[in-house]
């Protein structure tokens, strides 16, 4: 996503997301003919950010990582739009005029990326992209704190292009898949092909909801998901056919079994509960043992799933 200069340092990333009152990091390394292995994870209370910043750097030696800082929700926008008609280093420039009538914040001076959408085969002419702009009082005091704290940041992401990451480890990399994630403010939908994002939507559910004791709470909430879960399919179906849609993921959660049952009678893909110690090496991560705790760290996870510094 967005990225900085790079240097001499260990193996693998190390992610940090800042959401609600709450930092987590997670490193993870990639060895060649290998499931990604995480080595460990972590989490502490937010303080004030610069001294934060500092905390994180002594105690986890984040100068001497490949670090990614993932920005919260509801700090970025990430819009679907034409690719275009000019060469790929001209995008940004290109994107930045139209994206001042769709986001809610100025551009002239936002930070903005943009993936492009994979078409029938690599060597097809790419039609469409997702930009990812978030506003520059976002995204240049967390670089200059960073800075200041001697923190080696490399890039800062977003939550899509983790769960981008996660769900491309599921599945048949030459058919699309998808995947649902049931976040603390909202869940998202990503759907993926041969490594990169097709689709992103968010639909009003969480998982407080999803896991309360009411069962008509429960039963309006997964009726919400898979009313947009369908909608959704049916669209990628439209849209992108060549990518032959092969299943529907849930993302480790407390209510992540519940919405698999529902869903399976819904849409018409398979769908199963991702299982990541199927799909990462989490052997020496206890932190990681409960669907919990697994839902609370899948962002960061996604984020340290970056391709290794390096490596293309």
């Amino acid at each position: 996503m967005f990225g900085f200069t790079t240097s001499q340092k260990r193996l693998g990333w190390v992610s940090v997301t800042l959401q609600g009152d709450t930092a987590r990091l997670v490193h993870i390394v990639r060895p060649a003919g290998q499931k990604p292995r995480v080595e460990w994870v972590a989490s502490q209370p937010m303080v004030q950010s610069p001294a934060l910043w500092v905390q994180l750097r002594k105690r986890w030696q984040l100068d001497k990582h490949h670090v990614v800082a993932v920005l919260p929700r509801g700090q970025y926008q990430v819009v679907s739009m034409e690719a275009p008609d000019v060469p790929r280093d001209e995008w940004i420039s290109a994107l930045r005029w139209k994206l001042k009538d769709v986001v809610d914040f100025p551009v002239d001076q936002a930070a903005i990326d943009v993936l492009a959408i994979p078409g029938a085969n690599p060597e097809s002419p790419v039609r469409s992209v997702l930009a990812v702009a978030a506003p520059e009082e976002r995204v240049r005091p967390l670089a200059e704190q960073c800075q200041d704290a001697h923190v080696g940041l490399e890039a800062i992401d977003v939550v899509e292009s983790g769960l981008r990451n996660l769900c491309a480890l599921t599945g048949d990399a030459e058919r699309a898949q998808a995947m649902v994630r049931v976040g603390p403010m909202d869940t998202q939908l990503v759907i993926t092909y041969r490594g990169e994002l097709l689709m992103v939507r968010y639909i009003d559910a969480n998982s407080a909801q999803v896991t309360d004791p009411d069962d008509d709470v429960r039963q309006a909430v997964f009726d919400r998901i898979a009313l947009e879960a369908q909608r959704t399919l049916d669209m990628c179906e439209r849209l992108f056919s060549y990518a032959n849609l092969g299943g529907l993921w849930v993302a480790p959660g407390l209510g992540a079994p519940g919405l698999v049952e529902y869903l399976r009678d819904v849409v018409y893909v398979p769908v199963a509960e991702m299982k990541l110690d199927e799909v990462l090496d989490i052997s020496r991560v206890l932190d990681l043992s409960t669907p919990e705790a697994q839902s609370a760290f899948s962002a960061a996870l996604g984020a340290a799933l970056r391709v290794e510094p390096g490596v293309h």
